[in-house]
C-alpha cells in the first residue's frame, strides 16, 4: 500500500484548499497573503466560534497505522476571547483541544491510529467568551505517518551527476557538488551488513576509495521530522552530517573520523525545529541506508521522558563514586571527609598530572538537548604546580579548560549539547610544570551534576494522584510533599476551568477542591539545583507564601504572595551567585493550581 501523506499549504493555484470542506463554522474562511506565504483566515466573522471548521474525507490510509496531524495557527489580533482547535475522526475527538494563544505562529499536533483505509476528518473550534470571534489563522496541514521508514529495497539503480535529484515517496536526494565524473543514487552493493546495509541503499563516491574532493548529498524528508536515524556503512575516511530545519538554518553538524566502517548516525532536533533536510559530506566509497524519519510527540523531550540529571556527591552508600570510572592519571584518587562532607582527591601521587583521570558513560539524555556540567574544586597546599581541569566528550574537548588556584571551593562549569541518548564523559587533567620536587595533582573536588541547561514539568501526561500529610509524589524532575501537619489534600490532575499558557491540561492542585481553610504547605525538592525558576499560580483568592531554599536547606529568601486582581501569576525567583535554589516550600489555604514550572541552570 502506497505511503500516505498530505499538506494543505494553501499555495495551489487549481485546489489551494486540497480537498478540505467549509463546514457551517468555515463559511466565512478565505485565503490571505503575507509576504508571499498564503493561508487561511477567517474575514468579517460574526458571533462566535462554536463547532464545525473544516472536514476532509482521507483515502489511502493504512489501517492500525499511528498517524500525526500538524497545523500551524496564530491568532490574528488581540481580542479578549481565546480560541480551541481540536479534531474529530469519524465523529470521535482526537486528544486535545488546544487554545491559540500567541500571534506568532506555532504547530498544533494530535496523533490518531487508523482503522480503515477511508477516513473522515474534521476540525472543530470554539471561542473562550461571548464576543465576536473567529481570531485565528492557520496554515500547512500535515498529515503522515508518526514513523517513516525507507530502506531503498526494490528501487531500481539509479544514479545521479552533481545537480541531480532522484524523487522518492519518502525523500528528496540530491547531489550539491563531488568530483567529476563520480556518481551517488540507489544502488545494490555486493558485501551486506546485517541490519545496517541489505538490499539497495544509497551509494557515495561510487567506486571511488579516494577521491580528490568530498561528495555533498542532501536529502530531503517528504516531511519535517524530529528525529532522524541512519546508518553509515563502508566509510573509512572522515565524513560529516549537517541538519537543517525549515528556514534552511543549520541545527547540527555531526563529525565523524576515521573508524568505525559501520555505525549509525542518530540525531534529534530541538523543540518545535523540525529537520527539514540533512547533507552529508564523504571523503570515500561508502552506503547509507535504513532510514528512520520520527515525529514526537510534543511532550516527547520534556514531560514524558525522564529527565536526565546525575550528581556524584561521594557520599558512602553502595557507589559513591557514581560509576565513574578511574584513568590513568586517577589511579591514586581517594575519599576522604571532613566529618560532615565526602570529597576525592589523590593521595601519594607522584609526578606531573597529565591526562585522563577519570571517565563515566552516560546513558539516558535527550538527544538535542543543551547540558550543564558543573563541579566544585579547590586547592589542597601551596605547590607549585598548578592544575587545569577541562572535560572530553566522546574524545571532543568541551571550551573551557580551568585554572585551580584558590584554597577555597569555587564550582567550575562547561556545558554541551547532546547528539545521542549515550554519550561517554571524561575528565582531563594537567599540571603546569612548577618545581619538579612538588607533589602535583594538588586539589580536591566534589559535586559533579550534570543536567539540562533549562528543565521544565508542566505535570501533562501524569495520571491523577492525590496525597495527604506526609506523603509525596515523585516526578524525574522534583518531589512534592505535601508537609505534616497540613490539612486536605494536594493532587495533580486536571482542572475544567484552564488559563491559556499559565494552566493547561494536568496541574499541582492545592487545597484539593475545598475553599478557605488552615493553611496547607507544600514542598518541592528539586533533583538539580538551579540559578533561577519561574511557575504560575492561578486562581489564587487568599494570602500565600514562597519560601527558597539552597542544596544546605538554608532559607535564600521568602516572599508573602498576595491575590492579585485577575487571580493568576507568575512567581519568579533567581538565586544569589554560587547560590543555587534546590527546594522551595508553597504555603496556601484555598483551592488553586501550580503549573508550567521551568527551573533555568546557571
Amino acid at each position: 500500500m502506497e505511503l500516505f501523506i498530505d499538506h494543505t499549504d494553501f499555495e495551489s493555484d487549481i485546489d489551494p484548499w486540497n480537498g478540505w470542506q467549509k463546514g457551517p463554522n468555515g463559511s466565512m474562511l478565505t485565503i490571505k497573503t503575507e509576504q508571499g506565504n498564503h493561508f487561511a483566515g477567517f474575514e468579517n466573522f460574526q458571533g462566535t466560534l462554536n463547532g464545525r471548521i473544516l472536514n476532509k474525507t482521507l483515502e489511502g490510509l493504512t489501517p492500525a497505522t499511528h498517524y500525526t496531524i500538524s497545523m500551524r495557527v496564530r491568532r490574528q489580533k488581540d481580542m479578549s476571547m481565546t480560541p480551541s482547535l481540536w479534531f474529530e475522526l469519524d465523529g470521535n475527538e482526537l486528544e486535545g483541544r488546544i487554545a491559540v494563544v500567541d500571534k506568532q505562529w506555532q504547530t498544533l499536533r494530535w496523533t490518531f491510529q487508523a482503522t480503515s483505509i477511508t477516513q473522515h476528518l474534521e476540525l472543530l473550534g470554539r471561542d473562550g467568551t461571548a464576543q465576536t470571534g473567529g481570531d485565528i489563522s492557520f496554515d500547512d496541514i500535515r498529515i503522515h505517518p508518526i514513523t517513516i521508514t525507507e530502506n531503498f529495497d526494490g528501487q531500481a539503480n539509479h544514479l545521479i551527476d552533481p545537480g541531480q535529484s532522484i524523487q522518492l515517496p519518502t525523500m528528496t536526494i540530491s547531489l550539491l557538488e563531488g568530483p567529476a565524473g563520480i556518481k551517488a543514487g540507489i544502488e545494490r552493493y555486493a558485501y551486506p551488513e546485517a541490519g545496517m546495509l541489505e538490499g539497495e541503499a544509497i551509494v557515495l563516491q561510487r567506486g571511488v576509495s579516494n577521491p580528490a574532493s568530498a561528495q555533498r548529498l542532501r536529502i530531503a524528508p517528504i516531511v519535517p521530522c524530529d528525529k532522524i536515524k541512519f546508518a553509515w556503512t563502508w566509510r573509512q575516511r572522515p565524513g560529516e552530517v549537517e541538519f537543517y530545519d525549515e528556514q534552511g538554518q543549520r541545527l547540527e553538524t555531526l563529525s565523524f573520523d576515521g573508524e568505525p566502517k559501520h555505525h549509525w548516525v542518530e540525531y534529534q532536533a530541538p523543540a518545535n525545529r523540525p529537520i527539514a533536510s540533512l547533507v552529508i559530506t564523504s571523503h570515500d566509497h561508502a552506503f547509507l541506508d535504513f532510514f528512520t524519519l520520527s515525529q514526537l510527540p510534543d511532550e516527547a523531550a520534556t514531560t514524558l521522558n525522564t529527565v536526565y540529571i546525575d550528581h556524584t556527591d561521594f557520599e558512602p552508600g553502595n557507589d559513591p563514586w557514581n560509576a565513574w570510572q578511574k584513568g590513568p592519571n586517577g589511579q591514586a584518587l581517594a575519599l576522604t571527609s571532613d566529618g560532615s562532607n565526602h570529597w576525592a582527591h589523590f593521595e601519594g601521587f607522584v609526578g606531573n598530572l597529565l591526562g585522563r583521570v577519570m571517565r563515566k558513560e552516560l546513558a539516558g539524555l535527550t538527544p538535542g538537548t543543551d547540558y550543564r556540567l558543573s563541579m566544585r574544586v579547590k586547592r589542597n597546599g601551596n605547590s607549585s604546580k598548578t592544575p587545569h581541569l577541562t572535560f572530553e566528550l566522546d574524545g571532543a574537548l568541551l571550551e573551557g579548560e580551568f585554572a585551580v588556584t584558590a584554597p577555597e571551593w569555587q564550582t567550575l562549569r562547561w556545558q554541551f549539547r547532546a547528539r545521542a541518548h549515550s554519550h561517554t564523559i571524561e575528565l582531563i587533567g594537567r599540571d603546569d610544570t612548577g618545581n619538579g620536587s612538588d607533589d602535583g595533582a594538588d586539589f580536591s573536588f566534589d559535586d559533579i551534576r550534570i543536567q539540562p541547561a533549562i528543565v521544565h514539568e508542566d505535570f501533562n501526561g501524569h495520571p491523577q494522584t492525590i496525597i495527604t500529610a506526609g506523603q509525596h509524589i515523585d516526578l524525574s524532575t522534583l518531589r512534592v510533599t505535601l508537609l505534616p501537619g497540613s490539612t486536605g489534600e494536594a493532587a495533580i490532575q486536571k482542572h475544567t476551568g484552564e488559563v491559556p499558557g499559565l494552566q493547561e491540561k494536568e496541574g499541582l492542585a492545592i487545597c484539593r477542591n475545598q475553599g478557605i481553610q488552615q493553611p496547607q504547605v507544600l514542598r518541592f525538592d528539586l533533583v538539580g539545583i538551579y540559578a533561577s525558576l519561574k511557575f504560575a499560580w492561578t486562581w489564587h483568592d487568599h494570602p500565600g507564601q514562597v519560601a527558597f531554599f539552597n542544596a544546605k536547606g538554608e532559607l535564600l529568601e521568602r516572599r508573602d504572595v498576595q491575590p492579585p486582581a485577575g487571580r493568576h501569576l507568575w512567581i519568579e525567583f533567581t538565586a544569589p551567585t554560587d547560590n543555587p535554589v534546590a527546594s522551595l516550600e508553597v504555603k496556601s489555604q484555598d483551592f488553586a493550581y501550580l503549573d508550567f514550572f521551568t527551573f533555568t541552570s546557571a
